[in-house]
This record gives C-alpha cells, structure tokens and sequence, in this order.
C-alpha cells in the first residue's frame, strides 16, 4: 500500500516526463551522430589511404602504359609500311608493264609501213600467298605485216628494245584475200 500523497499537478508530471525524454533522445541522437561521425572519419582515412596506393601503383606502371602506346605506334607504323610495300609491289609490275608497252610501241613505229598491230592482250601473272607474282606476265601481240620478214624484223626490235625477257614469234600464216606475201602473225612476249 501506497502511504505518499502525489501533489504535483499534471501539466507538470507531463513536462518533466517530456524533459527526461527529450534528454534520453539527445543522448542517443547525440551518440549516433558521434558514432557516424567516427565512421566517416575512418572511411574517408581509408579512401586517402587507397587513393595514395593507387598514386603508388601509376607511378610503378607508367612506363608500361608508355610501352602500350609505343607499340601501338609500332603496329600503326607496320601496317603502313605494309600498304607502302603493296603499292610499291603494284607500280613495279604496272611500271614494268608500262615499260613493256613502251618497247612495243617503238618496235612498232621503227617499221610505219610494215608491221600493224590489230590487238595487244595482256595477262597479268596471278599473286602467289606472299603477294609476289607467280610466273611472270604475258603479252600476246596479234596484228599483219607486208612479209615474213617484216615479222622477224619486228620480233628482233622487241628483243633489242628492252623491257621484256623473251620474245618468241608463235605463228604466222598467209593474211587472207590479200597479198600471198602479206601474213598475220602473233607474237609472245614475256615480261
């Protein structure tokens, strides 16, 4: 049994007991954010501390990233000098053919009125797998001539002008509804 006697109003029971709360929720509003403070501390202490062995580590491979770059620089540079060589390749065999047109031409033009050329088939040589031509081109020379002679006369200038190996004269036959004398010929050059 209860022998006190309770003579605090209400309103005031009710504002200290609202006092003890709020103290209770300070301290504990108070210890959590301390608590989180401290958390932030220690991360952002770790995140310095990452931070300067990342620093470390750049420092350390630097030079491979350098190296990366040069080798880059590198491949860039080969596969130029790649596309160079294939193009060097390329006008070498077209200088050579051009080179070889010319000669026909100027055989040609030694003999105005004995030699006519009707056509000039060119047979390029098929690349091989390292980008090098298999055998070696072909031009087949087919036009008329006054004589057999005119023919001979012909093939000895391609072969004296320069810019093909070899010249073999493949056929010559009478040129019909003409001259018995006048032939057609076809000629073999090989680059």
């Amino acid at each position: 049994m209860k022998r006190s006697l309770n003579l605090i109003p209400n309103p005031v029971l009710r504002r200290q007991a609202i006092g003890r709360l709020l103290r209770l929720w300070t301290v504990a509003l108070l210890s959590a954010g301390s608590l989180a403070g401290l958390l932030v501390l220690v991360e952002w202490a770790r995140g310095l501390a990452a931070l300067d062995d990342l620093k470390r580590l750049d420092e350390r491979y630097a030079p491979l990233v350098t190296l990366v770059k040069q080798r880059e620089e590198f491949k860039e540079e080969i596969e130029l000098l790649r596309a160079r060589e294939q193009t060097t390749l390329r006008l070498a065999t077209d200088q050579h053919s051009l080179s070889a047109l010319a000669a026909i031409t100027l055989a040609a033009a030694a003999a105005p009125n004995e030699v006519y050329l009707e056509e000039i088939d060119y047979q390029a040589s098929a690349p091989q797998q390292g980008g090098r031509p298999e055998g070696r081109p072909v031009v087949r020379l087919t036009g008329a001539s006054v004589d057999s002679l005119a023919v001979a006369r012909f093939a000895e200038r391609l072969r004296t002008g320069g810019g093909l190996a070899s010249v073999s004269v493949e056929s010559t036959a009478p040129l019909p509804g003409s001259d018995p004398s006048h032939r057609r010929f076809q000629i073999v050059c090989q680059m």
